[in-house]
């Protein structure tokens, strides 16, 4: 879930241009791709309005009309690997190279207290300002590209891998239920998601890796600040981290700084008695986890999910568990398995290219077009 762990920006940059294809007349393999950011409107938690931001990545040339293309980002601890930060933010740089050099259009939001507008906290795994920000943002996109005349065509794709994955999900159900009548989606690809939040706290809890104690800690926080469940951190962590969490984790300090503070495992962060009714699943911290999953609802248009079996960070039984869902309730959805050979940080880039090779599937009647 952190994306700047899963390689140096150089590295992905040249596998992406090896991996790289497209099928669009306008589609350009070289040249640099043009980035503009920008800031918008939004509502926070409390649903008043409050500053976002993200960028917008236009090919490098070409004509259009472009296909775009809504890219989620992954869990980020530091605000200055935001998107907007581009030269710091690989997953950015990976989407720029993948997409829009290829002549897709790239919409990216840095959600809720992220980028260089972020000024208050990040909302992190809360999935109805997840969903409007992502929204808010295509809608700031669309609005500079129409001020600017820059052609857009009806295609609209959305992706998102591990947090981004969770924000893809929550923005086409938000779109699907509320606001299909201003956004049709062309493809989905929703990518090492958590859907189901509980799972996903359960799984760090009982099998940690070397994030588990950040994410874990970050979504307590998190909940603590929006849901107020508790009168302080003290009730819920054991010292040091009941000083420390509310300091490390406000965004402000590198991501491998905050990584390497967390020497203990979750389950010598947090008192016993808290992650023992989270695992009952009887505290409001656990029911509020519960509130946030995003599968439960019957996607209309065309979804992929794409997972490793081999992913330790999300497991893919969380992976399971939203598709057999979505079968069931009869959704438009169907899968990639990425097998048992890549983790969680080596399944991005051949997950991003399989979200690759599918969008450019729909792009035929474009390519006939012109």
């Amino acid at each position: 879930m952190i994306m700047k762990t899963i390689l140096s920006i150089p590295v992905i940059v040249i596998l992406l241009l090896i991996f790289s294809s497209g099928c669009m007349k306008n589609k350009v393999k070289s040249g640099k791709a043009r980035i503009h950011e920008l800031t918008y409107q939004t509502p926070g938690v409390d649903g008043k309005m409050i500053a976002a931001s993200g960028i917008l990545i236009l090919p490098p040339s070409g004509d259009g009309p472009f296909p775009v293309v809504s890219c989620q980002h992954g869990t980020i601890f530091f605000r200055e690997v935001a998107p907007s930060y581009t030269d710091s933010c690989a997953e950015a740089q990976a989407w720029m190279t993948e997409m829009a050099v290829n002549g897709y259009v790239v919409v990216m939001a840095n959600y809720i207290g992220l980028g260089k507008s972020g000024t208050t906290p990040h909302p992190y795994f809360h999935a109805k300002t997840e969903a409007t920000a992502a929204r808010d943002m295509i809608r700031a996109a669309r609005d500079y590209c129409k001020k600017q005349n820059i052609e857009l065509s009806e295609k609209l794709f959305l992706a998102g891998y591990s947090q981004g994955g969770h924000v893809t999900a929550s923005l086409q159900r938000l779109i699907e239920q509320d606001q299909a009548y201003e956004f049709k989606i062309t493809a989905s690809a929703i990518m090492a998601a958590p859907f189901d939040l509980e799972m996903l706290w359960n799984h760090h809890v009982t099998k940690p890796n070397m994030i588990s104690s950040a994410v874990t800690s970050l979504m307590f926080k998190t909940y603590f600040d929006i849901y107020q469940f508790g009168d302080s951190f003290g009730q819920f962590l054991e010292k040091p981290y009941d000083t420390l969490i509310p300091k490390l984790l406000d965004y402000t300090y590198p991501e491998n700084y905050v990584i390497a503070s967390f020497r203990d495992s979750p389950s010598a962060i947090f008192k016993p008695w808290f992650l023992k009714e989270i695992a009952e699943g009887k505290h409001p911290f656990a029911l509020n986890l519960r509130k946030n999953e995003v599968y439960n609802w019957s996607p209309k248009f065309p979804t992929r999910l794409v997972f490793s079996m081999g992913d330790e960070v999300v497991p893919y039984t969380i992976e399971n568990k939203a598709f057999t869902r979505w079968i069931e309730l009869g959704g438009n959805v169907d899968s990639v398995n990425l097998g048992q050979k890549y983790n969680h940080g080596d399944g991005f880039l051949p997950a991003l290219h399989e979200a690759k090779k599918w969008f450019d599937s729909f792009m035929a009647d474009h390519k006939k077009a012109n």
